[in-house]
């Protein structure tokens, strides 16, 4: 098979994921959140919502050394500290696509699942693709992507 070339492959930090699932009101809970993070000069650099059947999934990932922090901002609140589950170690692979094309999200998810990956997040947009995984599977998963897509010369994720 022909890989498909990419500008380059990006692995994160070791990050913390947010998740908060909220079945009333948009504004009762993800409203406040943003406000703590936003007060607090939270960075996030993955940020994904699902909408389903009146109900709503954010997702967010910080930065490790900032998790404390939010946890005990989170469960100072009324009802988000029983919103908000956080789940530990995790990583981004972003992939930066040369050329747009679904064939690069296919031949992504394919490396990745073949690779035995299973993914938290994903999110996309015109500049990328980008996975949230396990931190301890990044270069596993870069070392998978490899294999369905082509890097420019000399570059090393």
């Amino acid at each position: 098979m022909e890989k498909v070339k990419i500008g380059g492959i990006k692995l994160s930090e070791k990050l913390v994921q947010l998740n908060l699932i909220d079945q009333d009101s948009f504004t009762a809970s993800l409203l406040p959140l943003l406000r703590i993070l936003k007060r607090n000069k939270i960075n996030m650099p993955f940020i994904s919502m699902v909408f389903s059947a009146g109900s709503f999934l954010f997702t967010c990932c910080i930065s490790s050394k900032d998790i404390n922090y939010v946890k005990e901002l989170v469960e100072a609140t009324d009802t988000l500290g029983r919103q908000v589950r956080f789940i530990h170690d995790v990583g981004l692979v972003s992939v930066f696509p040369h050329r747009s094309s679904f064939k690069i999200l296919g031949l992504s998810l394919c490396a990745l699942a073949n690779a035995g990956i299973p993914l938290l997040g994903m999110s996309s947009s015109v500049s990328s693709l980008t996975f949230v995984i396990k931190y301890d599977m990044l270069n596993m998963a870069a070392a998978g992507l490899v294999h369905y897509l082509d890097l420019p010369e000399g570059y090393v994720p």
